[in-house]
């Protein structure tokens, strides 16, 4: 059996001579915390002569049970912490996530970064400059480790827009959307944490028939696909499946 998950390379020494390392490659540089009155503290977790006492004090801040803690993208944030081994226990803890909260109020539109700022935060608009223009809609930007910007800049300017984002969301007001968000969402998403790194056991051999099996079923799909239509043509294409199917471009009609 093979462990899919957060398991699957345990027991692999990283080569690397970093602190805090996750995924093998990857390690955590710094952590910012934004708190009232805009005051950011930052933490060095590479560098310095107190990374020991700065884990220790992270440690407790996300063991503490009267504080809430907002992160964005929490989920993917808490496996890193999980992984690199500075939190292990965050059963009792408080979360928010800007990400979750904006799509709880509006389930059918995701916005990027850029968007974001520009829609709700318009007066801090110069901070876009910051955000690499790769940035996926979902991703965090103190995360995004192909970013050029320094992880102090970018961890700093992240938890920063995650209080500005809050302060001003339907999610902080409408109390039905605050309950969906702190009662179900998030503790979902840290049981949903703990399952994605510890994985799933799983049989190869009977991974790999299940693979060839879909193989073959999508082979024989596509030959009944092309025998209906007379001869092969480029399934993948939208404007040729499109055009096949006789569906205007502006059309409502979806492919």
């Amino acid at each position: 059996t093979l462990t899919i998950g957060g398991n699957l390379l345990k027991g692999k020494s990283p080569k690397s001579t970093e602190k805090f390392m996750f995924k093998q490659v990857f390690f955590i540089s710094c952590v910012s915390i934004c708190c009232e009155e805009n005051k950011i503290f930052h933490l060095d977790l590479q560098h310095g002569k107190l990374i020991k006492e700065a884990k220790q004090e992270l440690s407790k801040l996300f063991s503490r049970e009267d504080v809430t803690i907002c992160i964005h993208d929490a989920k993917e944030s808490l496996k890193i912490l999980l992984e690199s081994g500075i939190c292990t226990n965050f059963s009792n803890l408080k979360l928010m996530d800007p990400r979750l909260a904006s799509w709880i109020v509006h389930p059918d539109e995701i916005l990027k970064w850029n968007a974001i700022i520009e829609k709700s935060l318009p007066q801090h608009a110069e901070l876009m400059r910051f955000i690499p223009t790769h940035q996926q809609s979902t991703m965090s930007i103190g995360n995004s480790y192909k970013s050029k910007t320094s992880p102090k800049i970018r961890t700093a300017i992240e938890s920063f827009l995650v209080k500005e984002i809050l302060l001003i969301s339907p999610i902080k007001t409408e109390n039905k959307l605050n309950q969906v968000l702190t009662q179900l969402e998030m503790p979902i998403q840290k049981v949903l944490t703990k399952m994605e790194v510890a994985g799933f056991p799983v049989d190869i051999q009977k991974l790999h028939s299940m693979i060839e099996n879909c193989v073959s079923l999508q082979k024989k799909l596509e030959e009944h696909i092309y025998k209906l239509h007379g001869h092969p043509f480029n399934l993948t294409n939208h404007a040729v499946v499109a055009k096949i199917l006789k569906i205007d471009k502006n059309s409502e009609k979806k492919v």
